[in-house]
């Protein structure tokens, strides 16, 4: 096997250095969300009231490689009606059919915050795996960018004969 070929070497250059900035502007602009989301199941977990669901709907999505469904989850709250998305092997339709009565567990003043508790489905939250998996990634990348563009040897090589 030979040595990489200059312009091989500067393909994977900009690769991984748009890839990290990309993963950097995703990362900042999805932490806002994830830090709301964690502390409102914070919250949930807390403070959260419970009432039953159940089972309007579901919206099925097929992917290329699988088969995935959302099961749409109607509850009322003084006497105001809501919904809530949950996803996951468990809300299959042969899992989780329409009719199903379910646990909804929701913020009391604010109650369009909710949660699904249903085995092998989940509402779609962020969650501290998730968030930490995002930036992970993007330290990762950015050492990978700093490593390929950063010169060897530093500013004093820069100036040798």
């Amino acid at each position: 096997m030979g040595q990489p070929s200059p312009r091989s070497k500067t393909v994977s250059r900009w690769v991984v250095g748009l890839s990290a900035v990309a993963s950097i502007a995703v990362s900042l602009l999805q932490t806002p969300v994830a830090l709301r989301e964690m502390r409102e199941d914070a919250s949930l977990t807390e403070d959260g009231a419970k009432t039953q669901g159940r089972v309007v709907s579901h919206d099925p999505s097929y992917g290329k490689y699988a088969y995935r469904s959302t099961a749409i989850v109607g509850f009322r709250v003084n006497d105001r009606p809501y919904e809530i998305q949950v996803r996951g092997s468990g809300a299959l339709p042969e899992r989780l059919p329409p009719g199903t009565e379910v646990e909804v567990h929701y913020l009391p003043n604010s109650p369009s915050v909710s949660r699904v508790v249903v085995d092998g489905a989940r509402t779609n939250r962020f969650v501290l795996w998730q968030f930490a998996g995002i930036w992970l990634l993007t330290v990762v990348l950015a050492l990978a960018a700093c490593l390929l563009y950063w010169p060897k040897g530093g500013a004093a090589r820069k100036n040798e004969p």
